[in-house]
């Protein structure tokens, strides 16, 4: 039953139809709608938003032409709130699903003043970049690195942003 269970598991994933991001290991860039995006504050202490909670999250990704090519996920433990319970520094990890591998990243926010305020809602301040590395990956993406740029766009409702994966390989 096993057997068929996995095999069931990866043609499903083979047919659902993702435009690969690349054939092989190379940099790619993704657009992602914030419509496709979901966040969620893990409040792990119970006493509201605070440090050593959690912020977890994923969104889809698309090439230029809208098609699907992948998923990007994360979690970030929170760090740094201040008394009204706004995170103004958190670290964690991602992961990027795309049909021929996974990409692995840190993250790493910093908010000093006004950005602070995009805290629970933002991935990235609402104008702007953020940067994160790559550390790793598997398949076509085996012993990949590099960096992922997030561009925020649209202003700080929207959290449409495109990633520009500039990502080498072993």
């Amino acid at each position: 039953m096993k057997r068929l269970l996995i095999t069931t598991t990866v043609a499903t994933t083979a047919s659902m139809g993702l435009a690969s991001a690349a054939a092989a290991c190379a940099s790619f860039v993704a657009h992602s709608p914030g419509e496709q995006r979901e966040a969620y504050h893990v409040d792990l202490t119970g006493d509201g938003p605070g440090d050593g909670d959690k912020l977890v999250g994923g969104r889809v990704l698309n090439d230029a032409d809208g098609n699907l090519i992948g998923m990007r996920y994360w979690v970030q433990d929170v760090q740094g709130t201040d008394a009204d319970g706004v995170s103004h520094a958190r670290v964690g990890s991602g992961v990027t699903v795309v049909d021929d591998g996974v990409i692995f990243n840190s993250l790493m926010f910093n908010f000093p003043g006004e950005a602070a305020g995009h805290g629970e809602k933002m991935l990235a301040p609402a104008s702007g970049t953020s940067t994160f590395d790559i550390i790793g990956g598997t398949k076509a993406y085996a012993g990949a690195r590099g960096t992922i740029t997030v561009e925020a766009v649209g202003g700080s409702n929207s959290n449409d942003a495109f990633f520009r994966y500039e990502v080498e390989c072993d």
